[in-house]
């Protein structure tokens, strides 16, 4: 018979667009082969909503289904921290408490584990399950550190400190009720256990994943034909993806600095809603794409790919997303946060001045673009599938369900955490 995961997200998932749908809806999916997902989100999407909210299940294969509970009066808190706020979801557990749903409260009961894909409901779950089921904490960052240093500049508002504060306080909560945490990469696995306390024993390791059949490897003529379509023909063209976010934001600054070092013949593609960040800016060897539901395409007429982020936390998908599709990528230390070592083998890694070089360097040697295209596809496949990722949470699932702790239990059994095998 198979067991039950109830999972809890503070946004609709389905379909998925931004990173943080991405990771989840694509873990789901791949676990919804081994257990049934019962998948809880509350809130809307400007591309889901409607005058009035109401709630709405959504059945994305017959073992996994996504239930989006929305009210009229979550509206207010939807404006107030959507995407590109820059204020975090902290009120989603008052909301919660306020709405008191009967599906999620009947669903904690049903299931074998509980699952909580940000801190912001940790509480109201806590209060509602009272220790009765497993629950484990999935930490996309460690938000607390990461905001602190997205607003370090300029003057701070009473407000923005209170948020950061109760930030701090929701995260701890969260990390120490959780049975089980589940980081996306070491540093941020090394950062909750000294920061937060936490026990050792209780923070596990495993990335993210990636769909190997949606991103994969085009052939010469696929890459000709999308730079026709985007009217980029006999362009030499450089990606880089991402949301509206502070990091991101800052890395387009970056983009838009070299891109004044670099030839007429190279196209620097912004894809994705940071280019919203900088409506009015014109710039001969940069374009701005906007929104866009899906980046395959921008991805089949890149030649390269970079990651300029210096700052943020967590893992960054678009990682996953250039390598799978055969890219080689030129990335700072941070952009590749999360991947296995030693990156010199699949990536370019280089502060951001030897940026312009690196990326010289790559569109000139097709040797060194096919070794890189090559070896990044293989690190994905055989470490960042969504199946892998499965499989491991699963460890940590049925470790929980058997009252086991653990390094010592887990490590026997091949689960990542701490430092990637």
């Amino acid at each position: 018979m198979r067991k039950l995961l109830l999972d809890v997200a503070p946004f609709r998932v389905c379909p998925p667009v931004a990173g943080a749908h991405h990771a989840v809806y694509y873990a789901n999916e791949a676990l919804s082969g081994y257990w049934d997902i019962f998948l809880f989100t509350t809130g809307f999407r400007r591309d889901t909503i409607r005058f009035l909210p109401r709630s709405e299940e959504i059945v994305i294969n017959t073992h996994f289904r996504e239930y989006s509970f929305a009210t009229t009066s979550i509206i207010p808190f939807s404006f107030l921290t959507r995407q590109g706020s820059g204020v975090p979801q902290i009120y989603a557990s008052k909301y919660l408490s306020w709405e008191k749903p009967r599906i999620l409260s009947m669903k904690m009961r049903e299931c074998d584990i509980i699952q909580v894909e940000a801190p912001w409901q940790v509480e109201y779950v806590c209060k509602i399950n009272r220790g009765v089921k497993p629950l484990v904490f999935i930490a996309h960052n460690v938000e607390g550190t990461l905001w602190e240093r997205i607003n370090s500049n300029g003057n701070r508002s009473y407000y923005k400190s209170w948020i950061i504060d109760e930030m701090g306080r929701q995260e701890r909560d969260a990390f120490h009720k959780a049975d089980a945490v589940i980081a996306v990469s070491d540093v941020d696995r090394e950062r909750i256990i000294e920061l937060y306390g936490v026990k050792d024993e209780k923070v596990f390791c495993i990335p993210w994943g990636v769909d190997t059949e949606k991103y994969r490897i085009h052939s010469e003529e696929d890459k000709i034909e999308a730079k026709r379509g985007l009217d980029l023909s006999n362009k030499r063209v450089v990606v880089f993806s991402g949301a509206l976010y502070g990091p991101n934001i800052e890395a387009v600054r970056s983009i838009l600095d070299m891109a004044s070092q670099m030839d007429d013949n190279v196209v620097f593609l912004i894809v994705g809603r940071v280019g919203e960040a900088f409506k009015g800016v014109s710039h001969r060897n940069v374009l701005f794409t906007g929104f866009v539901e899906d980046p395959v395409k921008y991805f089949t007429a890149a030649d390269v790919a970079i990651n300029s982020m210096s700052s943020g936390g967590g893992m960054h998908l678009k990682m996953l997303e250039y390598l799978a599709s055969g890219l080689p990528v030129v990335t700072t230390e941070v952009g590749a946060r999360g991947l296995r070592k030693p990156w010199k083998d699949y990536l370019l890694v280089s502060d951001l001045k030897g940026f312009p070089e690196g990326v010289r360097s790559l569109l000139h040697d097709q040797g060194a673009r096919e070794y890189f295209s090559k070896r990044g596809r293989e690190v994905v496949e055989e470490f960042y599938t969504w199946d892998k990722v499965a499989r491991e949470r699963m460890k940590v699932y049925e470790m929980l369900l058997k009252g086991e702790k653990g390094p010592v239990s887990l490590a026997s059994r091949g689960a990542t955490h701490g430092r990637h095998a």
